[in-house]
């Protein structure tokens, strides 16, 4: 790990700090991408996916995570 990495290609070496700017709660149906829907960046959105688009305790889990770590960059849309 450094944190001072530079790019190869056109990806870093490391990724950058995670920013979310929306919680997506979706279909584990990976033909449905939610950053081709939504015209997002990868590290733009927090995916959730889950079969039938269930919310359970699972999900509501990982949605009070990102909603509690990404605060700072997480808006309610």
């Amino acid at each position: 790990y450094q944190a001072d990495c530079t790019c190869t290609g056109d990806r870093p070496l490391v990724p950058p700090k995670q920013a979310p700017f929306c919680v997506v709660l979706g279909c584990s149906d990976a033909r449905a991408p939610a950053e081709l829907i939504f015209d997002a960046a990868s590290n733009q959105l927090f995916v959730v996916r889950v079969a039938g688009n269930v919310l359970g305790d699972e999900c509501i889990g990982s949605i009070e995570y990102a909603l509690h770590s990404f605060a700072d960059s997480v808006r309610l849309l």
